[in-house]
């Protein structure tokens, strides 16, 4: 979303949902820094992997584990309008995950490079589920924890430092947030410690840039169990972002898996986009088949190094359920999903 349409939220939307739609901005930007890359022959294998929504359809656990239903979904995240799909017993084949080889134009001519169409990645729904864990044989995965971020957020345990902002300064701050095409909070804060000493609150201005800054009523940013209309900036340091909120696994340590805590929040007067955010959405990597594509762009595609899914489910009451899903690939590249 631009800065002109963060300023139109402003004008338009309540207040929390106006910082729901920042906070899904930043965590997108945040995103782009963070798409690892990896060299394939002359060029480089890069795969970008976002957040996004999907839906929930039961599918009946094939007894391994404990008989209780949950569901597995492959979700392609890459447009406003996510899509997802439930795996079954059929194979589904999802076009939105596709191996190709692309020809680029660099500096020094035509580079190949092998990455996938689009953002893809799984998701599992189901009733009474406390965590679910994910391991591949020859992937990788990306976890966005925007669910835990939520869950700190209405916990007030997000926010590294609130700047109270006094009542006849509220529209003063205003003007500076409308006035501004660029980061218009961050600006609003920066000419505010002009005329302002937050030296108690705040002393790293040099350093500023390192900080998500939003502005509002202290009801909309600190949880469903705080009710006060007083004004403050609220920021959260970045710098901290990968160790609170970041699960990656590169090719090695592929085994080792990554586990999505399902934090329980409050949903009430969320926006959609926002709220589909929070369900636990892995982007994955099909880390060996892009590899051997790379080095071998000729071979037939549905000759592609197959991957091997775990995903366990720990639910409340402590007892698990598990299934495992294959992937493999057809003659076009397009990813096909099937429980083994």
């Amino acid at each position: 979303m631009s800065d002109t349409k963060f300023k139109k939220a402003f004008d338009d939307v309540a207040p929390d949902m106006y910082m729901q739609t920042r906070i899904l901005a930043d965590i997108k930007e945040k995103r782009k820094k963070q798409v690892p890359l990896k060299a394939v022959l002359s060029g480089a294998l890069a795969l970008a992997l976002a957040v996004g929504c999907f839906g929930g359809i039961q599918y009946k656990n094939q007894n391994t584990y404990v008989d209780r239903p949950f569901s597995v979904m492959v979700v392609d995240a890459s447009d406003d309008i996510p899509i997802s799909e439930e795996i079954s017993d059929d194979t589904l084949l999802f076009p939105s995950i596709c191996i190709e080889y692309i020809d680029k134009q660099t500096e020094d001519g035509n580079e190949g490079t092998v990455g996938t169409s689009d953002s893809g990645g799984f998701a599992v729904t189901g009733d009474d589920i406390d965590n679910v864990a994910y391991k591949s044989k020859n992937g990788s995965f990306m976890y966005y924890d925007i669910l835990k971020m939520e869950y700190d957020i209405q916990n007030q345990n997000f926010y590294n430092v609130i700047i109270p902002v006094a009542d006849e300064d509220v529209e003063l701050v205003k003007g500076y947030i409308h006035s501004s095409m660029m980061n218009p909070e961050e600006t609003a804060l920066k000419k505010y410690m002009e005329n302002h000493d937050v030296s108690k609150y705040f002393n790293d201005e040099a350093n500023i840039r390192d900080y998500w800054v939003y502005f509002g009523k202290s009801c909309d940013y600190l949880g469903p169990d705080n009710d006060s209309q007083d004004y403050a900036f609220f920021l959260y340091n970045t710098t901290n972002w990968e160790e609170d909120y970041f699960q990656q696994t590169g090719f090695e340590d592929s085994a080792d898996g990554i586990t999505v805590k399902m934090y329980p929040v409050s949903t009430d007067n969320m926006n959609e986009d926002y709220k589909a955010s929070l369900k636990g959405f892995v982007s994955y990597m099909p880390e060996t088949a892009l590899s051997a594509y790379g080095e071998n762009p000729d071979m037939n595609m549905c000759d592609l190094p197959e991957d091997e899914i775990t995903i366990i489910v720990t639910f409340k009451d402590g007892k698990k359920a598990k299934k495992i899903v294959n992937v493999s690939f057809n003659d076009d590249g397009y990813a096909q999903f099937a429980f083994k």
